[in-house]
């Protein structure tokens, strides 16, 4: 049994399709470049080959405006430091925070308040 794909896939083809066949019809003519497509005449470009070279024309000569989308990722850091021996008393985890304190690691402070509580190494897997 065959899937049928949905309309906006199908659009997505045939304009795929048309843009293969304009940059055919392009290469017969001799444009082969950037530079030479946006040498052409819009409007003769328009009536020949219709709006989607139009467009090609467009983004070939920096008239197209496509918004992006801005996705600003997750700010994340992330340090360690193995410790030779277990850590009986909060003196060597202390040197080692006083060492970073210079570090740009915003979770620094929360460590360090942690730390200062007595709380349990293991606990600071996550800054929060």
């Amino acid at each position: 049994m065959k899937r049928s794909d949905s309309p906006k896939a199908e659009l997505a083809k045939d304009r795929q399709a048309e843009i293969h066949q304009i940059l055919a019809i392009l290469h017969k003519w001799g444009i082969h470049t950037l530079g030479q497509l946006a040498a052409l005449n819009k409007e003769e470009l328009a009536a020949r080959l219709g709006p989607e070279a139009v467009r090609m024309w467009e983004r070939a000569n920096g008239q197209s405006n496509r918004l992006l989308k801005l996705v600003r990722p997750p700010e994340s850091f992330e340090e360690s430091f193995e410790f030779e021996h277990e850590i009986e008393t909060a003196e060597p985890l202390l040197f080692m925070l006083r060492r970073c304190r210079l570090s740009k690691v915003p979770c620094w402070p929360i460590v360090w308040s942690k730390a200062r509580r007595g709380t349990s190494p293991s606990d600071w897997r996550t800054c929060s």
